[in-house]
């Protein structure tokens, strides 16, 4: 069935709903009846549940999501594809929120072109923020590891890691330590160097440097 006007809706065997630009046959919107696929701009592919294309050169595709929050303030989020830049983005007010590059994989906060795998970035002092919501009785910590290959089949081990710790599990108690763990040939990670809750540097088991006694050492 065929409506004509500015619009034409077309259902076929294949398109349970057909949206095209009247004249140029261009497709606005596309359901499949098939498997029930949504295709804005084009046919949808038949992986993907909604599939969204543009065929302008050079513009960027974005999606916009509001919704409006108990003071009755309009709340956007956006995603965004850049072709040119190869990078998908997430934002809200801030541009630039969540950034992926296509190609590399690398992913950017704060910024639209990461340089390192992860890349942090902000127009004032810079924050990473690792959390364990574990309970205090537990002893939290959080652990940076270092894993490398280590053989010609691609074997993998911890070479390394840093931990951040509460020293005990008293309630209330805010002390902790900053770890640096090492490994030997053959052996797992231990620790090399311990920053202790007094501020104190251990070596080893058996070295300890404190602040008093730093001055002797450099």
């Amino acid at each position: 069935e065929i409506i004509e006007g500015t619009q034409v809706i077309d259902v076929t065997s294949t398109e349970a709903l057909l949206v095209r630009k009247d004249g140029d046959g261009g497709d606005i919107f596309v359901v499949n009846s098939t498997n029930g696929n949504i295709g804005i701009g084009t046919a949808p592919a038949a992986d993907s549940r909604l599939h969204l294309y543009s065929a302008t050169h050079g513009t960027d595709l974005v999606m916009k999501w509001q919704a409006e929050n108990d003071a009755g303030t309009v709340i956007p989020f956006y995603m965004r594809l850049n072709p040119d830049a190869d990078t998908f983005a997430l934002f809200g007010d801030v541009d630039n929120s969540l950034v992926i590059n296509q190609t590399s994989g690398k992913v950017g906060v704060g910024t639209a072109s990461p340089a390192g795998n992860l890349t942090v970035s902000s127009s004032g002092v810079t924050n990473l923020e690792i959390e364990s919501t574990a309970a205090f009785s537990a002893t939290p910590s959080v652990t940076i590891n270092g894993v490398l290959k280590y053989n010609t089949g691609g074997d993998t081990t911890n070479f390394g890691k840093i931990v951040f710790s509460k020293l005990n599990a008293t309630d209330g108690n805010t002390a902790g330590y900053t770890a640096f763990y090492g490994k030997a040939n053959g052996e797992t990670a231990t620790e090399a160097m311990r920053i202790t809750s007094a501020g104190n540097v251990q070596i080893g088991a058996t070295k300890s440097i404190t602040i008093a006694s730093a001055t002797s050492y450099w």
